[in-house]
């Protein structure tokens, strides 16, 4: 035997129990797109509120590396204008002046070469020895012309011969073009000043001199021994 209900309720009664039951679901809707909304917000706040904190820490890195940037500028200025000063004073301090260098470099250049430029600089001179030991010495750059590779070859055995130069080394060495038709060298070429060359060969007939009176006075002793 099965069961069955008799709806014994008047039409208006049931009518209010659906209106509250729909009225009872629009309220948990409404509840709910509430809650929805209000976790956006806050999620949205809370992702504002990180991404301005992000914004903030990228602004005072930026501001940071500015301000490092700018005592790297001013840093290297600074050593920059140093190692003007520098060069400048071991320039003037130099024992070899620039119109010698013009004018030994002037008689050793061969017949039919000439100098389009030349650049005395300065370079420290690293010693193995103790840093007051330290010399400054000097780099001669010249750029030239040739009328052949032979001249360019003889220019560079004849400036390492000449004391003060040293360390010669032709850098770059290519024909060219004239103007008038044929070719000619065009070259770079490097060589160090060095000031103590001169003083070691001046030096060389004293030490010899004093070796000669050295023995002189050995053999004056041993005949008054005798």
């Amino acid at each position: 035997m099965s069961d069955f209900f008799v709806d014994l309720l008047p039409d208006d009664a049931r009518e209010i129990f659906r209106r509250r039951a729909q009225f009872r679901l629009v309220k948990l809707g409404a509840l709910l797109a509430l809650t929805v909304a209000t976790g956006v917000v806050v999620n949205s706040f809370v992702e504002l509120r990180r991404a301005k904190a992000q914004h903030e820490v990228i602004v005072a890195l930026r501001e940071r590396s500015n301000k490092i940037d700018e005592l790297v500028g001013k840093s290297v200025q600074v050593r920059t204008l140093l190692r003007s000063e520098i060069a400048a004073d071991a320039m003037l301090r130099s024992p070899i002046s620039t119109s010698t260098i013009i004018s030994a470099i002037s008689h050793l250049l061969p017949n039919g070469s000439w100098l389009e430029s030349m650049k005395v600089s300065l370079e420290e001179q690293k010693s193995g020895k103790a840093p007051a030991n330290n010399r400054p010495i000097y780099i001669l750059l010249m750029n030239g012309i040739a009328p052949n590779a032979q001249a360019v070859q003889e220019f560079a055995s004849e400036i390492r011969k000449t004391a003060p130069f040293a360390a010669v080394t032709v850098l770059e060495q290519r024909a060219a073009p004239k103007s008038g038709g044929g070719s000619e060298q065009q070259f770079v070429m490097r060589a160090r000043i060095d000031p103590t060359s001169g003083e070691a060969e001046a030096q060389k007939p004293n030490q010899s001199g004093n070796q000669i009176a050295s023995a002189q006075t050995q053999v004056a002793r041993g005949e008054s021994t005798r």
